[in-house]
């Protein structure tokens, strides 16, 4: 039988709770298939709550595969102030001075057999630098998609003569496609980094690339326990921060084998999993609703 709080039990519950509320939380977020909806936008509620949670001194940051053309639109979306980890982890960008704080590369002879290798299966693919999208010219649908978008794109005869510092290589297809791909692509980049980062799509990035590395870098800038870490993420190349983080949350969207590296299930990024397990378990108001 439940029985009413006096006020002196009251009183030391929200003392306990204040002094844990102090330890300062850093909160990772995936974008697509977690922190946006299946349109790739973010709810009211969603923006809503992230402002809640920053206002109460906790840092947020987007961690994401995308591009860092893709992920500032919806760090200001957010007032977001701290950081980016784009790329899957191959880079940390600060948003206090617009500069690059961590970055892994690698160079073009690094996927010379990749190279080989997409072309005999007749796949799409490009490759990422910092500042744009490298296609080559004989992939005319890809390049349309991205000019036609304002993404800031060059094209070039043959990808094998890039001079820039490669952050990250893009194979597309549907999900067939990849599935029949995906288990040869390790063997052909062995001293590279590769994982499926959705259905359609598989990234390689530099082998001391990942996620979980670069939230931990950022848990070390702000000196902040795993256990003060709160992680969330719908796919594999999420796998690496949930399970680095003291609390690595799972959409409920996530395949069953993500599922298993994490610690919670929350809704699904339709349902705002996210805003969810935060209103919840982050924001001190709702852990006094039922006393009000």
């Amino acid at each position: 039988m439940k029985t009413e709080m006096n006020q002196q039990d009251l009183a030391q519950t929200k003392e306990k709770y204040r002094k844990e509320s102090e330890k300062m939380k850093l909160i990772a977020i995936d974008l697509d298939g977690t922190l946006l909806n299946n349109e790739g936008r973010l709810s009211e509620r969603t923006i809503d709550v992230i402002t809640k949670v920053r206002e109460e001194g906790h840092k947020v940051i987007v961690a994401t595969g995308r591009h860092l053309h893709g992920a500032l639109p919806i760090a200001s979306q957010l007032a977001l102030t701290d950081a980016l980890v784009c790329f899957n982890g191959a880079l940390v960008y600060n948003l206090k001075n617009y500069t690059s704080d961590f970055a892994l590369s690698y160079e073009k002879e690094d996927i010379t057999n990749l190279v080989s290798l997409v072309k005999t299966w007749e796949y799409e693919y490009f490759t990422s630098t910092e500042d744009k999208f490298i296609i080559e010219s004989n992939y005319e649908r890809l390049l349309n998609q991205f000019i036609s978008k304002g993404i800031p794109t060059n094209e070039v005869e043959d990808m094998l003569q890039l001079n820039t510092p490669i952050l990250k290589t893009t194979i597309i297809g549907d999900m067939t496609q990849m599935d029949n791909i995906e288990r040869y692509v390790p063997n052909t980049v062995p001293s590279l980094n590769v994982v499926r980062s959705g259905e359609g799509s598989i990234d390689i990035m530099s082998n001391e690339a990942s996620k979980g590395r670069a939230v931990e870098w950022l848990a070390n800038r702000f000196q902040i326990s795993p256990a003060d870490i709160i992680t969330f993420g719908n796919y594999d190349n999420d796998i690496s921060m949930l399970e680095y983080a003291g609390t690595g949350v799972a959409m409920d969207n996530a395949p069953a084998h993500v599922k298993k590296h994490a610690d919670i299930i929350t809704y699904s990024n339709e349902q705002d999993g996210v805003a969810q397990f935060l209103e919840e378990n982050v924001l001190r108001k709702m852990l006094f609703r039922s006393y009000a």
